[in-house]
């Protein structure tokens, strides 16, 4: 669970994205961001269970952060664009709340049709509104040792095409 000073840290990374970073982009790359606090555990596991991708440690988040963007900012050719946006967001915000030594996992937002209402009616989000990821955020102790997967690196050959 988030101690109080943590919290204080996810609400000024949150206030700093949202007044300084994203007045500076165009309507199209904003993405909206929802906040639950560690107060509304109830909440929390709510949309926990109805993500259902965190089991084994969905119950231990202190808060969860909802990365949504607006269609009504894009156009319909733009189709893509809200989730790319989103992502380079959410990449963002996870470096920014790991220097903070705030843990965070990324919940893959792509829900069937009934989880998408679901969540959209327990959190009050608009139908114009995409959820693209969902953040779990835990406090990290200070004496905790963490462990990073180590993927395997493909060499640049395999990877590229050059015509």
């Amino acid at each position: 669970v988030l101690i109080s000073n943590k919290l204080l840290v996810i609400n000024f990374i949150i206030n700093i994205i949202i007044k300084n970073i994203a007045p500076n982009f165009s309507p199209s790359t904003r993405p909206y961001l929802l906040e639950f606090l560690p107060s509304n555990k109830e909440l929390i596991n709510k949309i926990s269970s109805i993500q259902g991708g965190n089991r084994g440690f969905g119950e231990n988040s202190g808060a969860l952060l909802i990365i949504k963007s607006n269609l009504n900012y894009y156009y319909p050719n733009e189709r893509r664009i809200p989730m790319f946006d989103c992502g380079l967001f959410t990449m963002n915000l996870l470096y920014a709340l790991h220097f903070c030594q705030l843990g965070a996992c990324v919940l893959n937002g792509s829900l069937s049709e009934e989880q998408e209402i679901d969540l959209k009616n327990v959190v009050n989000i608009n139908d114009n509104e995409i959820i693209a990821s969902i953040l779990s955020v835990v406090n990290i102790p200070d004496d905790e040792t963490i462990k990073i997967a180590c993927s395997f690196r493909r060499k640049p050959d395999d990877i590229i095409d050059i015509n």
